[in-house]
C-alpha cells in the first residue's frame, strides 16, 4: 500500500467511522439545538440512538437519558448527575461511555447505509445513489 493510499484510507476512516466521542458530540449538539428551538428530524433520529443501548445495562441507559435531559433542557450536566440522580462522576462517565460505545458499535456495524454516510460526509459518489 502506497503512502497516498494509506492517507486516503485514513481520511475515509475519519470521515465514516463512529467513535464514542463523535457519538456523544452529535448527541449533545442535537439536544442543545432542540433546547434552542431547532426541533428537527435529525434531532429525533439522533436521540433515538438510545434504543441501541442494551436494555440489560440500566446504568448506561440512565446515563444516556441524563445526557438527553441536560441537553434538551439547558441544564448543567454535572449538576444533574450529582444533585438530581446522586451519582458519583466516575459512575456516570463509565456508564455514559458504555452507552455511547453500544451506539457506536451499532452505527459502525453497517446499519447506517453507506450512501447516507457518504452524503452526510459531503462526498458525492455515483456508488452512493
Amino acid at each position: 500500500m502506497t503512502p497516498k493510499n494509506r492517507a486516503l484510507r485514513a481520511e475515509w476512516t475519519r470521515a465514516h467511522t463512529w467513535s464514542t466521542k463523535r457519538v456523544l458530540e452529535h448527541f449533545t449538539i442535537a439536544c442543545r439545538a432542540y433546547y434552542l428551538g431547532a426541533k428537527t428530524l435529525e434531532h429525533a433520529t439522533i436521540v433515538s440512538w438510545v434504543t441501541h443501548v442494551p436494555r440489560q445495562d440500566l446504568d448506561a441507559l440512565e446515563a444516556m437519558r441524563i445526557v438527553t435531559l441536560a441537553g434538551m433542557h439547558g441544564l448543567v450536566l454535572k449538576d444533574v448527575v450529582e444533585q438530581r440522580f446522586g451519582w458519583k462522576p466516575g459512575k456516570f462517565y463509565r456508564a455514559r461511555h458504555r452507552g455511547a460505545a453500544a451506539i457506536c458499535a451499532h452505527l459502525n456495524a453497517g446499519h447506517i447505509p453507506i450512501g447516507r454516510r457518504l452524503k452526510d460526509a459531503g462526498v458525492v459518489s455515483s456508488v452512493a445513489h
